[in-house]
């Protein structure tokens, strides 16, 4: 919810009167959520590729890393172009 409020008003500074609050809370848990299955999905296959050529702790670090920035522009251009649409 507090991601939510700063994106609406200082991200994209979004007016109040734009489409229905409730419409926007709901596309946007459903861009953070499918964020969230594309992280840990890409986490989880780098990991998996790497984990017989480097070490755990490594193929951890390295899966976290390519999964995070996925979905930061993936979050990014979703609260963009699909919730906080003008």
């Amino acid at each position: 919810t507090h991601s939510f409020i700063w994106n609406k008003f200082w991200v994209f500074k979004d007016s109040k009167k734009s489409k229905n609050i409730k419409s926007e809370l709901s596309l946007f848990y459903l861009v953070a959520g499918s964020g969230l299955i594309l992280n840990t999905s890409i986490s989880t296959f780098i990991f998996s590729i790497s984990k017989n050529i480097l070490t755990q702790t490594t193929s951890v670090n390295i899966g976290a890393l390519c999964g995070l920035t996925a979905v930061v522009f993936w979050n990014f251009l979703g609260y963009k172009f699909i919730v906080f649409n003008k």
